[in-house]
């Protein structure tokens, strides 16, 4: 299948997928019975079941194509139906996550973050914006932090998680400067849309305005970038839509915001 971009995206590492899921396979039935639930016998900690299958340790009895932030969300699904038991867990690390820990400055100092020289094949719009190449290495990092710190204050990351990824998936995708024209290359630049409140979309929903966390908001950073080029791009500083709102008593009291990407409420 070929996408709109003319790019095909079912084909993408087809070869080296098919060989983890047969390699995984095999593991499976061959060191765990067959059954995942094998995986987290007597466990009691994250770390403790992620080396039992991670594949850079032990090849043949770890998962290929796994690591913390999937294993992370396997887990999580497994808790949330009673499966196994609940033990603190990191948040899986995607690109919502990512970006809403970075748009937020909770992630205020990061060692990777750079300002982009872009390639022949990315936008020279993104030249000299600060970009973090998405590595295991980052994303390790962040993972084992945000197991920590979410135990230490006594939250859940049973809450944390979906509440991530559904304001990053929902409410950030749909912000007016982190969508994109001509193939994810042209963005607004931020001093051009605060000079020019014309540009904003008529009959613009303002996602922002749905979101419980938007006075913490400080930067805009699309999608595109991550999924084309696994980079983390901060555009330049987020820009308040300018129309008046009209006061909520409290933001949950709200009408829904249904998403264009997914028509989700």
């Amino acid at each position: 299948m070929i996408a709109k971009d003319g790019e095909n995206r079912v084909g993408y590492k087809i070869k080296e997928i098919s060989q983890y899921w047969h390699h995984n396979f095999v593991a499976l039935d061959k060191y765990w019975g067959g059954n995942l639930l094998n995986v987290f016998w007597g466990v009691t900690d994250f770390e403790e079941a992620f080396r039992r299958i991670d594949w850079k340790e032990n090849d043949h009895v770890g998962f290929r194509g796994m690591r913390r932030k999937i294993f992370s969300l396997l887990v999580i699904w497994l808790q949330e139906k009673g499966l196994i038991s609940i033990f603190p867990t990191p948040i899986p690390f995607d690109i919502h996550a990512q970006r809403i820990l970075w748009a937020t400055e909770i992630l205020a100092k990061v060692d990777r973050a750079k300002p982009l020289r872009p390639t022949k094949r990315q936008p020279e719009q993104l030249a000299g914006k600060l970009a973090i190449k998405i590595g295991d290495a980052f994303v390790d990092s962040v993972a084992k932090w945000s197991q920590k710190f979410i135990a230490a204050n006594g939250l859940s990351h049973l809450n944390i998680n979906p509440a991530l990824w559904v304001l990053g998936r929902t409410l950030c995708a749909e912000h007016f400067q982190n969508t994109s024209r001509q193939k994810a290359t042209v963005y607004v630049e931020p001093n051009e849309l605060a000079d020019n409140p014309h540009l904003w979309p008529k009959n613009y929903k303002d996602p922002c305005s749905y979101c419980p966390i938007e006075k913490y908001c400080c930067w805009a950073i699309p999608d595109a970038p991550h999924s084309r080029w696994g980079l983390l791009v901060r555009l330049g500083p987020r820009i308040p839509y300018p129309k008046v709102r009209l006061p909520w008593p409290d933001w949950e009291e709200k009408i829904p915001f249904s998403s264009r990407k997914n028509n989700h409420h």
